[in-house]
């Protein structure tokens, strides 16, 4: 069976296995059937790809590592900042 899926721009291809006509035939109405409902409630048909779940991971670790930074950023200015009111209040 090989059909395209409209909302994820791909093919998509099953193998039937199937000997005789009538019963490839019900095999594919029931597997077209069952890909209409996944994309109906909103689920995915394919699963993500390696490159995907690569560009996900990264994306997600350089987020928290930004975030991280950031954090330590302004620690440090915390920091200083009682510094130097720390600083004054001794003059």
């Amino acid at each position: 069976m090989h059909a395209c899926i409209a909302t994820a721009e791909k093919y998509f291809q099953k193998s039937l296995h199937a000997k005789d006509k009538t019963n490839a035939i019900d095999k594919v109405i029931y597997e077209l059937a069952r890909v209409h409902v996944l994309e109906i409630e909103g689920k995915v048909v394919f699963s993500p790809t390696v490159h995907r779940q690569v560009r996900y991971f990264y994306c997600s670790h350089a987020t928290q590592k930004a975030k991280y930074q950031y954090q330590s950023v302004l620690q440090r200015l915390l920091f200083l900042l009682l510094q130097i009111v720390s600083a004054r209040e001794q003059i």
